[in-house]
C-alpha cells in the first residue's frame, strides 16, 4: 500500500528560539526544501492491514487516518520540544526538582494508570494473611529487597 499524502503551502523547519541549544534545534532539522507538497510512504502488510481494518471500523478512508496520525506526532514532538527547551531554561536559572520529588510525581502517575490491578494486590495479600499465608515478619525485609532488586532488573533488561 502506498499513501499519498499532499499540503498546501506547509512550511517545516525548527519550531525552536533563537536561544536554543544546538544539540535540540538538531532534534528538528530543517528540510532541503521546505516546503511539502506530496509524500509517498509505504507500509508493510502487516501495518496496511491494520490500518484498513482501523479505517473500516470508523467509517474512513486510510490516508485520512494517515494524515491524523502525522498531525498528532507532530503536535507531540512540538509540544515535547517546547516541554524540553522550558526545563532547560529553568535549569539555566537554577531552578531544579529534587529526585524525591520526580519520583512521587512518576509513581503517582503510574498508580493512578494502574490502580484496579494495585487495588486487587492488596485484597488478595490481606486474604492471604487471612488465611495465614503471609511472610514471616523477620522474613520481610529480606524479601521486599529481593522483590525490589528483581523490579530493578527488569526495568533496565526488559
Amino acid at each position: 500500500m502506498e499513501v499519498a499524502l499532499t499540503s498546501e503551502n506547509h512550511t517545516t523547519g525548527s519550531m525552536l528560539g533563537q536561544n536554543s541549544r544546538s544539540w535540540l534545534t538538531a532534534l528538528t532539522p530543517r528540510p532541503a526544501n521546505p516546503t511539502l507538497y506530496s509524500m509517498e510512504v509505504r507500509l508493510n502488510p502487516d501495518l496496511q492491514a491494520k490500518l484498513a481494518q482501523l479505517a473500516s471500523q470508523r467509517g474512513r478512508d486510510t490516508e485520512a487516518l494517515v494524515v491524523e496520525a502525522v498531525e498528532r506526532m507532530v503536535s507531540y514532538d512540538e509540544w515535547r520540544i517546547r516541554e524540553v527547551e522550558k526545563g532547560i531554561v529553568a535549569a539555566d536559572r537554577g531552578e531544579f526538582i529534587e529526585h524525591g520529588e520526580v519520583m512521587q510525581v512518576h509513581a503517582s502517575g503510574c498508580l493512578g494508570e494502574n490502580r484496579e490491578a494495585i487495588d486487587a494486590k492488596i485484597k488478595r495479600g490481606i486474604n492471604q494473611l487471612d488465611r495465614g499465608e503471609g511472610i514471616p515478619e523477620d522474613q520481610l525485609d529480606a524479601y521486599l529487597t529481593d522483590l525490589k532488586a528483581r523490579f530493578i532488573r527488569h526495568r533496565h533488561n526488559p
